[in-house]
């Protein structure tokens, strides 16, 4: 995939800022997590007899300590300590 057909894909024509920090993290997030497992389980796929399956486990617990912060530019990922024990 090209770089613009990246950023329509993405983020269309819009300038990249706080607004639509969301949508490069969300194209980074696919280009390292979710293209290379998509790419082992085709080869998987390939090699095996047997069927091949992919689950996208996307719950967050109450009890999760981290939260992106997209009102920053760039955005940061913060750890959050603010529960009860």
């Amino acid at each position: 995939m090209k770089y613009f057909q990246v950023r329509d894909y993405y983020w269309g024509t819009l300038p990249l800022d706080k607004d639509t920090a969301s949508k490069l993290v969300d194209a980074i997030s696919d280009s390292s997590y979710s293209h290379p497992i998509d790419t082992a389980s085709k080869i998987h796929a390939m090699k095996s007899k047997a069927p091949v399956f992919v689950y996208h486990f996307g719950y967050r617990g109450t009890n999760s300590l981290t939260q992106l912060d997209v009102n920053n530019y760039p955005p940061k990922v913060i750890m959050v300590f603010d529960y009860e024990m």
